[in-house]
């Protein structure tokens, strides 16, 4: 049975595993290695929960501290993909970060994401509910320093945004992300195969929980983008899901 339960929880997120990996002497500090406890019928459910956060940040790891992290992060930004103007056009800054705007919908489109007439109209009738549940959201908080109750919060608009029309789990994420790209991370299939093995259910928290245990990925990250030196900083989430999309899917999509 224990040899079942192991071999079953290593299963769970296994990652697309980039080709070359390395731990640059630049990562500040040493990084934590995740020890999965002895497994058993009667391990509790956040023993559970627990290693799944430890592998979480392992398959974080094999992406970011591969060698290519800086150079495909720098790739990214350098205009070529419309996606980097997501985060970094003045253009696309919305003017309220408390209620859904043009530039949020023009910002989503960037990302593959073309919102359909009727999710525009649907997010308009829906503004007074949608504004109200925003500012319950904090604008200035990382992912790393949310309490539970501004992830409860993000889940309320989340539920709100799914009765509109058209606004699938990708879509709600993308629209999100951009009003507050330092809390919640976008939901990108590539990128959710690669961490977590799957391309849906739950990931703000489980990706919460993963930075707070293992904050040497957020170093990491910081320390990533400083040598990309990308014409403008992004969230340290965004910075993630930028190089794991390249890693597994993106790079392929322009030449150098």
């Amino acid at each position: 049975m224990d040899a079942i339960c192991a071999q079953a929880l290593s299963q769970t997120m296994k990652p697309v595993m980039p080709a070359r990996l390395r731990t640059p002497a630049m990562i500040p500090g040493p990084r934590r290695v995740a020890t999965w406890p002895f497994c058993s019928t009667r391990r509790t459910r956040r023993d559970r929960y627990g290693a799944l956060m430890g592998e979480l940040g392992d398959n974080i790891h094999t992406f970011i501290d591969d060698d290519r992290a800086a150079d495909l992060l720098a790739k990214y930004y350098r205009g070529a993909y419309t996606g980097s103007r997501f985060d970094t056009s003045v253009q696309l800054k919305s003017p309220d970060p408390h209620c859904f705007t043009a530039h949020d919908f023009a910002a989503v489109a960037t990302l593959s994401v073309p919102l359909s007439g009727a999710a525009v109209c649907g997010l308009l009738d829906s503004e007074a509910a949608l504004t109200e549940l925003l500012r319950k959201v904090p604008v200035e908080t990382d992912l790393v320093d949310a309490t539970d109750e501004a992830i409860t919060a993000i889940y309320a608009v989340q539920k709100e945004l799914d009765k509109v029309m058209d606004i699938g789990h990708v879509t709600r994420s993308k629209l999100l992300a951009h009003k507050r790209p330092l809390l919640v991370p976008i939901r990108d299939q590539y990128v959710l195969k690669a961490l977590v093995g799957r391309d849906h259910g739950s990931f703000t928290e489980p990706l919460r929980d993963a930075l707070v245990t293992d904050r040497s990925i957020t170093e990491r990250l910081e320390a990533v983008q400083h040598v990309a030196s990308i014409p403008q900083k992004v969230s340290t989430i965004r910075a993630l899901d930028v190089i794991v999309w390249m890693i597994t899917h993106g790079d392929t999509q322009v030449a150098d």
